[in-house]
């Protein structure tokens, strides 16, 4: 089951457990149908693992419907995702060409320093994303982490464009390096936009990955649950048809 999959809003996987809830609704209703439900199935052990499991169930069924409610929640936070990870490669090629330029025109070392810098502040940007939508265990702190690591980099790249005496960086001069840097900031706005869209929904985010977690776990004791029943069955009919004899 992708149900682990589903906080990161995979289509598929959401389509795979609406399947598993319609299967499972579809499966109870059938042995309620056929008597297992009625007498004289009542005296026999294998009611109350069917009871118990109906019972199970319907707190489950409940619990899936509220997570499949944040459909929409969860397919946004699949595109944002998408969308950050495509970005990322495109701005990093770009700070790369911007660092060698300025190499090429022997511009000022603390300039390649604080390119590089954006460089890892990127790297960095994808693993936060991946901490956050990890959900509980990130918290506040990761989410701050992140924020500020997007100020900063703003910061830097508005001072490689226009000079900051707070870093002691001029700016760049070279008109090559320049123009490579700007035709990064489409995919930094991009990416931006994407990362402070997931911090924004982190709170959504801890909810669904709850839900779905509890949700796995249901659905992993159900399983066990439904093969003790099947067994419980074959084993009061195997008895049954001995009496019969």
């Amino acid at each position: 089951m992708a149900s682990r999959e589903i906080p990161n809003g995979n289509a598929d996987a959401i389509q795979e457990l609406l399947a598993i809830q319609s299967s499972v609704r579809a499966l109870l209703q059938s042995l309620q149908d056929g008597g297992i439900g009625e007498n004289p199935h009542r005296g026999f052990s294998y009611f109350a693992t069917f009871e118990e499991i109906q019972w199970n169930w319907e707190q489950t069924d409940a619990r899936i419907t509220a997570l499949l409610e944040q459909s929409s929640t969860m397919l946004n936070l699949h595109e944002e995702k998408v969308r950050l990870h495509e970005a990322i490669p495109q701005i990093q090629m770009r700070l790369d060409q911007t660092a060698m330029q300025l190499i090429s025109s022997q511009a000022p070392a603390v300039q390649v320093h604080f390119t590089n810098r954006l460089m890892t502040l990127t790297e960095r940007w994808i693993r936060k994303s991946e901490a956050i939508l990890a959900g509980p265990f990130t918290g506040r702190a990761m989410v701050a982490s992140a924020t500020g690591e997007l100020d900063y980099f703003k910061h830097i790249q508005t001072a490689l464009l226009n000079g900051s005496e707070t870093l002691g960086l001029g700016a760049i001069e070279d008109s090559q390096a320049r123009e490579i840097l700007l035709q990064a900031s489409r995919d930094i706005d991009a990416a931006e936009h994407a990362l402070r869209s997931l911090i924004e929904q982190s709170e959504a985010i801890v909810e669904i990955n709850s839900l779905a977690d509890t949700i796995w776990l249901d659905v992993e004791d159900l399983a066990q649950d439904c093969l003790t029943l099947s067994r419980e069955i074959a084993s009061a009919s195997q008895t049954g048809s001995a009496r019969g004899e």
